[in-house]
């Protein structure tokens, strides 16, 4: 995926607080998988954030990793733990 935005319609330092996209939300199967991309993060250049409520800090029922770029991009793996339909 690539995001792009017309230089007359965005500021040379990105701030998440201002219009726009705050934070990308990647989902994906189970707990282990946030883990993983989290323990591999740093070598990619991501850091953690938020990282002393890991996994829980958007609640007790949202496995969720936060990343921060050096541009202050963040991103969210987020492990769905719904259970699995009945067959």
């Amino acid at each position: 995926m690539t995001l792009t935005t017309s230089p007359s319609l965005s500021d040379p330092v990105h701030d998440r607080r201002r219009a726009g996209v705050n934070h990308l939300a990647f989902a994906v199967d189970e707990a282990a998988e946030v883990d993983a991309t989290m323990a591999d993060a740093e070598s990619h250049g991501w850091r953690p954030v938020y990282h002393d409520r890991y996994p829980h800090a958007g609640g007790p029922d949202h496995y969720a990793g936060w990343l921060e770029n050096s541009a202050g991009f963040k991103a969210e793996i987020v492990a769905d733990l719904s259970p699995a339909p009945a067959a």
